[in-house]
């Protein structure tokens, strides 16, 4: 195991205001930490002093990696152009600050690790030219396809002008896709870049016998436009009217209009099941429960709901968009275009041929590629070849 520090900033991360946002990264920081010691550093902005009404730092110590939060809240003048800069003006500070307090206390830092292009890029390239330290940047932002919503291209030019300095000053781009790394070498910015995935936790995420009463299906998600969620109650509208005998079970935001539909459509409580956001530990149960994911995404680069799902040897139906296509094929699960009756056909297609599909190996196969040996081993090897550590 290595002895060197690599310092890591993640634009988004888990936190006391919000702590699945960036969970994804965190889990890839657990992931390389079992090779190379991390220390996070992490700014925050608490808009409405929730955590504190002017600066909180908090310091987690964790196996081989160690954290610390910064939380601020920000000085209002009522006047938004005013505030903005100002804003950002305590962010950066206290990011330097924090930055400087860690070499003074450990040393230089071998690399910098950044997870997310904008805005913790920003500290990113003072370290390269205060220190001559480099970085990489791991991305898993969908906003860099134009089809998203929001997307890059239309941030305003100053914050796309840095993006893209941001990539250019960096020496590896690690996108979790070949899609996502292709798309910003056509569209955004030429770089160098090493595909490395998502992780799974496959502690929590592993197959499990389970026998369903009823064929059942199940979608996970914040059920937000992206997710184009009244697009699959229609497909299980179509399924219900030609006779056939299954459930869906929708987790997350609960948002009145599909239940609305569900009631119109005879669908609720007999073919449609709603249940508000669950707890991480417990989304691996309703994985291991279901016989399938459904996911009819508009845009995406590649939801870790998917990988979770594989590990657990549940196959996967979802848009072909992003980066799924590469980890989808005809042994774990459907694509289909975006499109209601490709995802009705695709869905009564499993329900009557789901004995092709073998849960085990699909879970033994997920299981290798995206736990957290084989991810961290990935990034280990990078840190290696490019860095010298």
């Amino acid at each position: 195991m290595s002895n060197n520090i690599v310092l890591v900033l993640p634009s988004w991360y888990p936190s006391k205001l919000n702590k699945f946002d960036g969970d994804f990264v965190k889990r890839h920081i657990e992931a390389i930490a079992l090779y190379h010691k991390q220390q996070v550093v992490f700014v925050i902005k608490d808009e409405n002093g929730i955590v504190t009404k002017n600066v909180l730092i908090e310091e987690n110590i964790n196996n081989n990696f160690t954290e610390i939060i910064i939380y601020y809240k920000p000085f209002s003048t009522g006047i938004k152009a005013i505030d903005k800069l100002i804003s950002q003006y305590k962010y950066v500070s206290l990011y330097k600050k924090a930055i400087n307090n860690f070499i003074k206390a450990n040393g230089r830092p071998t690399l910098t690790h950044l997870h997310i292009a904008y805005k913790a890029g920003i500290l990113a390239k003072w370290i390269k030219k205060k220190l001559g330290i480099n970085y990489l940047i791991t991305e898993n932002w969908t906003g860099y396809y134009k089809y998203a919503t929001p997307n890059i291209y239309e941030n305003n030019s100053i914050r796309n002008a840095i993006t893209k300095n941001i990539f250019a000053q960096s020496k590896l781009f690690t996108p979790v896709t070949k899609s996502l790394g292709d798309y910003v070498n056509n569209n955004f910015i030429k770089t160098e870049y090493c595909v490395v995935p998502n992780v799974v936790n496959t502690n929590l995420f592993y197959y499990k016998n389970a026998a369903m009463d009823v064929f059942t299906f199940v979608h996970i998600s914040t059920m937000a436009y992206q997710k184009n969620v009244d697009g699959i109650l229609a497909a299980c509208n179509i399924l219900k009217n030609k006779g056939l005998n299954f459930k869906l079970n929708l987790i997350g935001n609960i948002v009145e209009s599909q239940v609305q539909f569900a009631k119109e459509n005879d669908l609720h409580n007999k073919y449609l099941f709603f249940t508000s956001a669950v707890p991480y530990e417990d989304v691996s149960l309703n994985l291991q429960n279901a016989n399938a994911l459904v996911m009819f995404s508009r845009f995406e680069n590649l939801p870790c709901v998917i990988l979770e799902s594989l590990c657990c040897g549940t196959p996967v139906i979802s848009t072909n968009v992003g980066g799924i296509a590469e980890v989808i094929d005809e042994n774990n699960g459907i694509l289909v275009s975006e499109n209601i009756a490709d995802l009705a056909y695709a869905m009564e297609t499993m329900l009557l041929n789901y004995a092709k599909y073998n849960r085990q190996q699909i879970s033994n196969i997920a299981s290798m590629l995206f736990c957290y040996e084989t991810v961290g081993k990935a990034y280990s090897t990078i840190y290696n070849e490019h860095f010298n550590l």
